[in-house]
């Protein structure tokens, strides 16, 4: 696999019949048939992760950069929460920043 930091090529063997709907379909769009490939997986990705957490062994199978982006948006969401839920603890919760 070769690739960008943001894009990473990756040989895709499909059955021909399949192929050609595909073809079928980004030419109706006015799409090349790599986008429209690209399309119909984040569109499936996103309907199936819709309602699910990605499980400690799903994230560790991740490459380093995507587990950090995921476990950054996770402490972001803990950390609006607890701001929201300042009476946790019966007071005032307390915020370090750790990052600065």
């Amino acid at each position: 696999m070769t690739g960008t930091t943001t894009h990473v090529r990756h040989g895709l063997y499909l059955p021909a019949d399949l192929l050609d709907q595909i073809r079928i379909l980004a030419n109706r769009e006015g799409k090349s048939i790599n986008k429209q490939i690209e399309e119909i997986i984040k569109d499936w990705l996103a309907h199936f992760f819709a309602k699910k957490n990605y499980t400690k062994k799903e994230i560790l199978n991740l490459p380093l950069n995507r587990r950090r982006e995921i476990l950054q948006a996770q402490a972001l969401q803990m950390q609006e929460y607890y701001k929201g839920n300042a009476d946790l603890e019966g007071g005032e919760a307390d915020f370090f920043d750790y990052g600065k």
